[in-house]
């Protein structure tokens, strides 16, 4: 189940006491480290001289490209590592900040971002990973040092003095960047399960400080429309995620948010085959409003196998349903009205009963006023959107007790214009589908003029 009502704590900060740390000197000697090293220094042992290390600072003594590494190594929680940087202005100097997979080996020449086991930011105001650079300050596509982007004002040159965090979330695999506090718009995704905080720099003189390593009790980003989200290594997949991972990259994961990079309307699914029992998925959308955009905002359900971050709006199709944010339901162009509009922020429900073969919709907490029966035995929840920076977040993921409350003034809805068969229901198949609408146990008036059926366990009555 997933559920990110944990995810709402009140923020703070565990400092770590490393020189009490007898894991961290095993950590240090398993990566190579000699037994010699003062252990009581924050980062992992260095073969080269040509850095000095001491207990939270490195110094640059001679003009060699050299990577460090901290030797606390992050598997879970939140963390925020902060440094000071000075001594790097002047030259042809390259420095970063960034991340270092556990699952490569470390290599103190290896320049963070220079190949798929570790990400940087550098210095130039530049985000580079797998050795590709990815966004930066001026929205223009160029080389390393151009300011290099996607859009405009991603990421800000850092400056000599300024100091440089590195903020990361495991539950969500997601790493933000601040200078001087100020959060900027460059997110990597899908960062490595097991990692370290590191610091690449070249000139002699240059310097960093760990200001501050603390472990926080929840995470402090919330998604804004102006990110860019890229993912950590060569594809879009990821580790854990309640969505099915696309290696497309106009769409971007975390563990509960999907978040679309580009003007392009795609559809998202759900990462749970819905077989039997009674499923609710909760879902969130935000950003997804802006003018000019192709689709207006639509969450349903799809047939096991339709296109995964396809193209087609859900809805459009005899294999998926669409409930549009106007308040529209529709399926292959039939259109009924009757559910509520929903809007930024809004909490939305897709509950799935397949006992009955039925799915109905909740917006805030109440349910809605159409009801398809006749659901295919496999299908999946998804959303389709198309504005860059709109995300959707998967609130719940949970089997749960039916909260279906069948009234009067509902409209029942075959999966594409076709009643249950009569093998698989209670009642014969009424001739007048629109009429007169089943589930497995129940038949539904949709008319207000009098029909027969032949009746086996329950009726449930219309307008």
């Amino acid at each position: 189940m997933v559920d990110t009502s944990s995810f709402k704590a009140e923020s703070g900060d565990k400092p770590v006491k490393w020189h009490e740390s007898e894991e961290l000197t095993k950590e240090s000697e398993a990566a190579g480290a000699s037994k010699t090293d003062d252990n009581t220094s924050m980062f992992l042992t260095l073969k080269t001289g040509d850095v000095k290390l001491d207990k939270s600072t490195a110094t640059w003594k001679k003009e060699t490209p050299v990577t460090l590494l901290v030797k606390k190594e992050i598997e879970q929680g939140q963390w925020h590592c902060e440094y000071k940087i000075s001594g790097t202005t002047g030259g042809k100097q390259k420095f970063c900040v960034g991340l270092y997979s556990s699952a490569s080996p470390y290599n103190e020449s290896i320049i963070l971002g220079s190949n798929e086991d570790s990400a940087a930011f550098y210095g130039q105001g530049v985000l580079i990973k797998g050795g590709s650079t990815k966004v930066g300050d001026k929205g223009n596509v160029g080389g390393e040092g151009d300011g290099v982007g996607d859009a405009a004002n991603r990421v800000l040159p850092i400056k000599d003095g300024d100091t440089v965090s590195i903020e990361v979330d495991m539950k969500e695999k997601l790493a933000t960047f601040f200078i001087n506090g100020n959060l900027q718009s460059a997110v990597i995704t899908n960062i490595p399960s097991k990692f370290r905080f590191g610091f690449s720099a070249s000139k002699s003189g240059a310097k960093v400080e760990i200001l501050k390593l603390t472990e926080k009790e929840s995470a402090t980003y919330n998604p804004r429309t102006s990110d860019m989200w890229i993912p950590y290594g060569a594809g879009g997949s990821a580790g854990a995620s309640a969505w099915t991972i696309s290696k497309r990259s106009e769409i971007a994961y975390s563990f509960t948010y999907a978040r679309w990079n580009q003007n392009r309307g795609l559809t998202a699914i759900v990462d749970k085959l819905i077989t039997q029992g009674i499923w609710r998925v909760g879902l969130i959308i935000r950003g997804a409003w802006a003018p000019n955009t192709k689709w207006q905002p639509v969450i349903g359900i799809c047939k096991d196998g339709w296109a995964k971050d396809g193209a087609t709006a859900l809805g459009k199709d005899e294999d998926t349903i669409g409930y549009y944010s106007q308040g529209v339901t529709t399926q292959a162009g039939r259109m009924l009205q009757g559910n509520k509009e929903w809007k930024d922020g809004d909490r939305l429900d897709v509950e799935l009963d397949m006992r009955e073969r039925i799915v109905y919709f909740f917006v805030k907490g109440r349910q809605g006023h159409v009801v398809y029966t006749n659901v295919p035995p496999q299908v999946r929840v998804g959303v389709s959107l198309s504005a860059a920076g709109a995300t959707a977040q998967v609130a719940l993921l949970s089997d749960v007790k039916c909260s279906f409350q069948p009234r009067a003034t509902d409209w029942w809805e075959p999966w594409g214009g076709v009643n249950v068969p009569n093998k698989t229901s209670l009642f014969k198949v009424p001739k007048i589908p629109d009429k007169i609408v089943i589930s497995q146990m129940m038949a539904h008036f949709n008319d207000a003029v009098k029909y027969t059926t032949m009746v086996d366990f329950i009726v449930q009555t219309g307008s």
